[in-house]
Formats: C-alpha cells, structure tokens, sequence
C-alpha cells in the first residue's frame, strides 16, 4: 500500500465534531484508506460497507437511538460507499447532531450521488476531502524517483490508479485492469 498523502489531513481532522467526507473515483483507494486510518484505533473502531443489505435495513432511519444501538460506543465508523443508503445526509445530520463525540468518516465513489445527498442536511457539519489516484509524488516517496522515471512510459500509458500501478511491469496486466475499471467503474460514475 502506498501511503497517501491525503491521510495526515484527515488524521488531524478527526474528533473535531465533523463528519469526515472522502469522495473519488472508484479504485481510487478510498477503501484501502479508510482501513488504514481505522485499523489505528482497534477495537474502537467499525468498518460498515453501505453495499450490503443488512447494513443498508439498519441504516434506513434517521432516529439517533437506533444509529446508536446499531453503531455502539465504537469511537470512529467507517460508512463505505454511503451514497448506497437513501438519505445518507439526513441520517448523518441525526448522528453527528446527538452524537458529536462519536467520528464518522463517509466514502463515496460516486461523488454526484454522494454529494447530492449529503450537501444540504449536513451544511456545516462536514470536512470533504477528494482522493485521486496516485501522484507522483506518493510514488516516489514510497518507492523513489528511479523507480518512477523506469515505468514513466508505463504510468504515461496506463495511468496511475493503484491498482493498475502495481501491475507496472506488465503491460498485459495493466491493460486488462484498466479496462476493467474503465469497463465497470469509470462509465457508471461518468453516467
């Protein structure tokens, strides 16, 4: 995993009362993020993937001691793709209005959808952060500038989401997942 630069900022950011919003491209390591922000705290913390029914029944209304028993005293809540749950905001503004001790970091591949449903309910109650792909600067700090400029005909190709950077030393691979990506994520979120 490559450290993202992106995640002191929200680091600094956390129990300050605020919803943390992470929207991006989908594959663009929102996930992979988030986990590595909460596997910090433990115990204290819950990684709920908004995709999933069960998760998406419990989630369906903005009654804070419902939120509470589903969410327990977990310190910080991790809702993944929470553009899935039907009025997220209201839900969030619920939450965070009776529970500020409590953070909720919120990802959202989508960025329309999620925004769209989120931008007035919580109105001063949220930080938003955008994580792209990979920059330059991730990369070389991670694996440094000659490794960077040996796959720059790679990265000029392909792209750098992680997924496809990682299958750099074959172009075979890194095609093939870039058009997955492109096939099953970039036109769901461009329609």
């Amino acid at each position: 995993m490559y450290q993202r630069f992106i995640q002191k900022n929200v680091e600094n950011l956390l129990f300050k009362g605020k919803i943390i919003i992470l929207y991006g491209p989908r594959q663009s390591g929102k996930t992979t993020l988030v986990k590595a922000i909460l596997s910090q705290f433990g115990e204290d913390g819950a990684y709920f993937n908004c995709e999933v029914d069960s998760v998406k029944k419990e989630l369906q209304t903005p009654e804070p001691s419902k939120l509470k028993s589903f969410f327990g005293t977990k310190k910080i809540i991790v809702l993944d793709e929470a553009q899935s749950i039907e009025n997220i905001g209201r839900i969030l503004k619920t939450f965070v209005d009776a529970y500020p001790a409590q953070q909720i970091i919120a990802t959202g591949s989508s960025s329309f959808d999620l925004a769209n449903k989120i931008n007035e309910p919580l109105t001063g109650r949220s930080i938003e952060f955008l994580l792209l792909p990979l920059s330059f600067g991730e990369i070389i700090a991670s694996d440094g500038l000659p490794s960077l400029k040996s796959y720059e005909e790679t990265i000029f190709r392909f792209g750098l989401y992680p997924g496809i950077y990682t299958h750099r030393e074959s172009q075979e691979l890194a095609r093939r997942e870039l058009e997955n990506i492109q096939t099953h994520y970039l036109y769901k979120d461009i329609l």
